[in-house]
């Protein structure tokens, strides 16, 4: 009884090991994988150039977009021209909120109307 109680542990340890070879080698498939994966190719002068370009370029119109919207805004905040004082509050808010497009929308609405009259 002891002898085929033994036997029956070595066929079970054959399994386990047999189990545990196979259940690292699947294991390891998708880890070699991404490993490869995480290597970038190497990016082409043209296109780092064309990002810098970008960023710059981006910046400058969030600077210039920046200095519209505060020019508006001081203009509305000292313009007397309103017909009342909540018009004024209104266009500030609509500015506040949208900012440059709310600086764009009362640049064409209020300022150049008034500018040509």
């Amino acid at each position: 009884m002891f002898l085929r109680k033994v036997y029956i542990l070595g066929k079970y340890s054959r399994i386990m090991k047999l189990s545990a070879i196979i259940t690292a080698f699947l294991l390891a498939i998708p880890l070699v994988a991404a490993q490869a994966q995480s290597i970038p190719p190497p990016v082409p002068t043209a296109v780092l150039g064309f990002v810098v370009v970008l960023i710059v370029l981006s910046f400058i119109l969030g600077i210039l977009g920046t200095a519209f919207w505060i020019w508006m805004l001081v203009d509305c905040a000292t313009r007397k021209t309103f017909k009342n004082d909540s018009d004024k509050v209104v266009w500030i808010v609509v500015m506040v909120f949208l900012q440059a497009l709310g600086a764009i929308i009362y640049y064409f609405v209020v300022k150049r109307k008034h500018s040509k009259s």
